[in-house]
């Protein structure tokens, strides 16, 4: 089991568990074994412990491996975000069914169901291209780095959606510690920014499809 840190935020998450620790610095990384002079952080999102780094040398790793790690990190991101949005659409869902307002299920209001409408096409058109960044790896497709990117900003955008729904949907009781819905957002405001924000992977994409572009000119 692999601990990998994030250029952004330098700590390791579930480090303690982990065999071996990987160290992400820009476009380098290193390698080292586990090692018990870990400290933890605080964070977020409690149920993901995050540890600062040590200091130890390690083995470096060349620019491909690099690459493909960070790919790897960023589609396992984008694949949790779907996860949890979809958790928080249904929780949503269950929860407009039960709760009342004016002797009648607030799921039964017009608007709300626009609104949680519109949170599963995020969901249901942010998944697709998960699907499809996993295979691109898999199959190791030169367009894999474009897809990944692709699935991240559309997964990140369906999890914000998703918190942002759940809190509305569940009211002043989706704040408390009463329910574990704050787990399931704060994993999300936790995913979003990891491994790249939006701004930084669309940027990818448009270079990826000027590359493209620029490829398909050339006599």
């Amino acid at each position: 089991m692999a601990a990998v840190a994030a250029p952004a935020g330098g700590y390791l998450p579930d480090a303690d568990v982990a065999d071996v620790l990987v160290l992400v610095d820009g476009e380098q990384a290193r390698v080292l074994g586990a090692s018990g002079e870990l400290t933890r952080q605080p964070t977020v999102d409690p149920s993901r412990p995050l540890f600062s780094l040590p200091t130890a040398s390690g083995e470096p790793l060349d620019g491909a491996a690099v690459s493909a790690l960070r790919d790897r990190a960023v589609l396992a991101s984008a694949a949790q975000l779907v996860g949890a949005s979809q958790h928080l659409l249904d929780a949503a869902v269950a929860y407009a069914k039960t709760r009342k307002q004016f002797g009648r299920e607030i799921g039964s209001f017009q608007a709300l169901k626009h609104q949680l409408a519109d949170l599963m096409l995020a969901v249901e058109f942010a998944r697709p291209l998960v699907y499809r960044a996993a295979y691109s790896l898999a199959e190791g497709k030169t367009t894999a780095s474009r897809d990944v990117s692709a699935a991240k900003v559309n997964a990140a955008q369906a999890g914000e959606h998703a918190a942002r729904t759940a809190i509305q949907v569940h009211g002043a009781i989706g704040y408390t510690d009463e329910l574990d819905l704050q787990y399931w957002l704060k994993r999300v405001w936790w995913l979003v920014p990891y491994w790249g924000d939006a701004i930084h992977h669309r940027a990818r994409v448009a270079a990826a499809v000027i590359d493209d572009a620029d490829t398909a000119r050339t006599p």
